[in-house]
């Protein structure tokens, strides 16, 4: 490699080690023209494909590398990975077993890549053995986060319970690792462990990359440094304090009910929220100023005494279940709710239910968590109802598909109708039902104490706890969990009873 590449290649390196994912690919696969055979540069490019989550890409580049280089460890634990991203995780074995076989410094993540394979297949103890072995290989950070991933295998698998052990055990062994403490947190939060839980979850904000993913990125970037991760009541009491917004948009909304104890306490409350939220929760918590937007320009930080991420005030006053009033705390504008009732018309005997059946992001257990309109026909298929899409995105195709010849289609509005959640509220507020998957939806309606149906993954995200048919933040929710991961009909089965019984009642 000349130079001049070399030069372009350390670039595209930064930009990678970075985060910036997508300008270190366009680098990389402009220097690929330029240098079709360089093995390193096709690993990058391949690496950088994987952590896109666009592994069907990435797997041609791993083909091409173990052409090129056969015995290269490295390429065939890549391509392992590769392979489990597209289901193909029972020949990733043979690909991480060959990693394996060829060892040297490339053994560790070798196992790595053969536990996440593992962990595909619901292989759970020989995936927490494998990334335990990852973990004898390392040291530092990565031996760290190594143990971090066995605890985490235990939690996806539903095992949460085991699952905090090995957080706990991991812990001892590195005590100062952020990344461990934030993730025992998440784990005590879903067994219900609410004063430990939200002590250790206040790490997520000295982890790498956290605050890059928070939602107000810039602005928190601006005081980061100055927040009050954990504060108290007696803190909070009689103080003028900047609340920034965290993490996705369901995540706001159910940290929000925080909002009118606080304002209870403090002198002033300024809380900056996404957009789509702005006009709802402005209207439902009066006392506070709700602003919208980006940048450290945002607000004049001196004019603050405390800043504070929104999911800090958990801590203040959730500290136990009892302390979770489960009561409804937002509410759309009348003319809002008048404008829905009139575009609904007038009702006409048959139960007016939501459906939402995809949620979340690839990083958030997109597949996990989502259905699709087929699989839901033994709720759709329910007579006496008529089925209104509450679906975020652009659904318009699906539906049109689904609905082709079907006596009752589903209803639907456009998109940017529903796109503000004062909106979406005063529509869900309109219907009888809500029957969601594990979104942003559920939380709406249970914010706004309409009934709503939550079909739940196994294991279910924190916030829904571990068992039972309630959860901690929202009292007209119903959760029907899955009983082991990707059980959904017995869940769709129990759902499709439970409509049947409103439309009787």
């Amino acid at each position: 490699m000349t130079s001049a590449l070399q030069d372009e290649f350390a670039a595209a390196l930064r930009e990678r080690d970075a985060g910036r994912l997508e300008p270190a690919r366009a680098r990389l696969e402009a220097l690929l023209a330029r240098a079709p055979d360089d093995v390193r540069v096709l690993g990058a490019l391949g690496g950088v494909l994987l952590r896109l989550e666009r592994a069907a890409d990435a797997l041609p580049v791993f083909d091409r590398v173990l052409a090129l280089k056969p015995g290269l460890a490295v390429a065939h634990a890549d391509r392992g990975q590769a392979l489990t991203g597209v289901g193909r995780a029972e020949e990733a074995l043979a690909a991480t077993a060959a990693a394996r076989r060829i060892g040297g410094t490339a053994l560790a993540y070798a196992w790595r890549a053969e536990a996440a394979a593992l962990a595909a297949l619901d292989r759970t103890d020989e995936a927490v053995a494998a990334r335990r072995a990852a973990a004898a290989l390392a040291s530092g950070d990565a031996q760290a986060d190594d143990l971090g991933g066995a605890a985490q295998y235990l939690m996806d698998a539903g095992r949460p319970d085991e699952g905090l052990a090995a957080y706990e055990a991991a812990l001892a062994a590195h005590p100062g690792s952020h990344g461990l403490r934030y993730r025992a947190g998440v784990a005590r939060l879903a067994l219900g462990d609410f004063a430990g839980g939200w002590k250790d979850y206040a790490s997520r904000w000295m982890t790498p990359g956290y605050r890059n993913i928070a939602t107000n990125p810039l602005l928190t970037a601006h005081f980061v440094d100055r927040m009050t991760l954990l504060p108290t009541r007696e803190e909070l009491a009689g103080r003028r304090v900047l609340v920034v917004a965290e993490q996705g948009v369901g995540d706001e909304l159910m940290f929000a009910s925080l909002l009118p104890e606080l304002v209870e306490v403090a002198a002033q409350v300024t809380c900056v929220l996404d957009r789509r939220l702005q006009a709802l929760v402005a209207h439902s918590v009066p006392g506070a100023r709700i602003i919208a937007g980006q940048g450290p320009d945002l607000v004049n930080t001196e004019d603050f005494d405390l800043f504070v991420p929104l999911g800090g005030l958990a801590a203040a006053f959730r500290p136990t279940r009892d302390a979770f009033p489960g009561r409804p705390f937002l509410r759309p504008r009348d003319p809002v709710r008048e404008r829905w009732r009139d575009r609904l018309g007038p009702p006409d005997g048959r139960l007016r239910v939501g459906i939402s059946w995809r949620g979340g992001m690839p990083h958030t257990r997109r597949a996990a968590r989502s259905l699709t309109l087929p699989d839901l026909a033994p709720i759709l298929d329910q007579p006496g109802c008529a089925f209104v899409s509450l679906q975020y995105g652009n659904v318009a195709a699906e539906l049109a598909a689904f609905n082709a010849g079907r006596e009752r289609p589903i209803a639907a509005f456009p998109r940017a109708d529903i796109d503000d959640f004062e909106d979406l509220a005063a529509l869900v507020l309109e219907l009888d039902l809500v029957v969601t998957v594990q979104t942003a939806l559920a939380h709406v309606t249970g914010a706004v104490g309409q009934r709503g149906l939550v079909m739940v993954p196994k294991p279910a995200a924190w916030r829904y706890g571990q068992s039972g048919p309630r959860m901690p933040w929202y009292g007209s929710l119903e959760l029907f969990r899955q009983p082991a991961p990707g059980a959904w009909e017995p869940v769709i089965a129990e759902v499709a009873a439970a409509v049947h019984a409103a439309v009787g009642g």
